[in-house]
């Protein structure tokens, strides 16, 4: 799973500070725990999440601590986040999701929601997914409500190279029945309908018959993740009309507080699929209860990290990358090139988030984030032999150099302390690469 950088950003942030707050106590009680509990169900309460849902959850986490005997663990704060992982990755997965995409024979799709979820950019996101897994793939929209839907939906297909069904009638049925014509010899038919509301009984009884008619192999609710409380009544308005088969859940890249995805997954009990997680038809990460679960409570997922790293950069470059890093030879322009590749994968604040205690690091990073782009300004006014030799860098070079990237001297001479502290870490890994993995295994809490 790529990037969610927002959506759990309050959630998180709110129970780390819980927690350690508990931990702090020294010995703590039966009632403390109580406490804690009772205070987390709070948290989720403010995050939007459902009141059943917190209810639920809590209840199965206070059962855990009590079978395990929490209380008498020599390290509770570990023994806690466990039990709390483990919980939600039960409620927010069966391991369904995992097979979603990869059925043999053909697939129909129906993307079902209210209106403003992203339903037609989620169609063309859903159709290069499946086309990138190798699948033929027919777009067609069901739309003839929202002006000019029909035309998004073509021009998001060329953007993509995928096939997309034009009809100039008015009426749905005449589509519908003219694309199971068109889409014979395609693997994939993804109906994009129109949005409305679960109270609008026409529309939904509309939509109702459709999915009777082409009997989809597929019904998703496409829902927007920042619906907070709505959500539960939203999905269970859509459930009593149609046999929902999965979720995907949009605009995950926004400051949002993340309760929908728990109430969505709870009120309908089908997998969560996939997350939005930006404008480009690229933006679609594929849902994973475990790294979910690692990122609220702030323990990292490395794993996310480097699918994230191979999907962007390729593995041919993270190997010239580690081969690099492995020699010991670290120039500015390899310093900029490492800029570089931070922000294709999102910026620095994107990395961060990937990383445990990333909660407690945001404003440390924010202020990176700036500096970075700042380096890239000043390492591009330097002469190429500047750039590989920085050792020749006298205060007069300093001075050209500040004033040609718009700085003070003062900023080349930070640049220049940080990237010598970066050589000398890198020349000690390159002498000793086992003792740097230990150190990384520590880090990150492996064994």
């Amino acid at each position: 799973m790529r990037f969610l950088l927002f959506v759990f950003k309050f959630l998180t942030t709110q129970l780390v500070s819980s927690i350690a707050s508990f931990i702090k106590r020294g010995k703590v009680s039966q009632g403390d725990l109580d406490v804690l509990l009772l205070d987390i169900e709070n948290i989720l309460l403010e995050c939007d999440v459902a009141l059943d849902v917190a209810e639920y959850l809590i209840a199965q986490i206070k059962n855990k601590c009590l079978e395990s005997n929490l209380l008498k663990k020599s390290d509770i704060a570990t023994e806690l986040r466990k039990i709390f992982r483990e919980e939600l990755i039960l409620l927010l997965s069966d391991g369904e999701e995992r097979k979603w995409g990869q059925r043999v024979g053909k697939m129909s799709i129906f993307l079902v929601g209210p209106q403003g979820s992203g339903k037609t950019t989620t169609a063309a996101k859903l159709a290069l997914y499946l086309k990138n897994l190798g699948k033929s793939v027919l777009l067609v929209s069901l739309d003839v409500y929202r002006p000019a839907a029909r035309e998004q939906l073509n021009l998001l297909a060329k953007d993509i190279s995928v096939d997309c069904f034009e009809y100039k009638g008015r009426y749905i049925h005449d589509i519908e029945n003219n694309a199971t014509e068109k889409s014979k010899g395609y693997d994939v038919v993804l109906y994009d309908t129109a949005g409305c509301s679960s109270s609008d009984i026409d529309m939904m009884n509309e939509i109702q018959k459709l999915c009777r008619r082409v009997c989809p192999t597929d019904i998703i609710f496409v829902a927007d993740s920042m619906m907070g409380q709505s959500a539960v009544k939203v999905s269970k308005g859509f459930l009593d009309y149609m046999n929902i088969t999965g979720s995907i859940l949009t605009k995950s890249d926004s400051d949002t507080r993340g309760g929908a995805i728990l109430s969505i997954r709870y009120t309908t009990g089908k997998p969560l699929l996939f997350f939005g997680t930006g404008e480009k038809l690229q933006d679609l990460e594929k849902f994973n209860a475990d790294s979910v679960a690692a990122r609220i409570l702030d323990m990292g997922d490395i794993d996310s990290l480097w699918q994230k790293a191979q999907n962007t950069l390729g593995n041919n470059a993270i190997e010239k990358g580690t081969k690099k890093l492995l020699s010991g030879v670290f120039t500015l322009e390899d310093y900029v090139e490492h800029i570089a590749n931070i922000k294709k994968m999102g910026g620095a604040k994107k990395l961060a988030s990937f990383l445990p205690g990333a909660s407690s690091r945001a404003a440390e990073v924010s202020l990176e984030e700036g500096i970075l782009s700042k380096h890239t300004a000043i390492v591009s006014s330097m002469t190429k032999k500047e750039r590989v030799s920085p050792a020749i860098l006298n205060a007069s070079r300093k001075r050209r150099i500040a004033e040609g990237a718009g700085v003070s001297v003062r900023d080349v001479n930070q640049l220049l302390e940080k990237f010598s502290h970066m050589s000398s870490l890198i020349k000690n890994i390159s002498s000793n690469p086992a003792h740097f993995l230990k150190n990384v295994q520590s880090f990150l809490g492996k064994k």
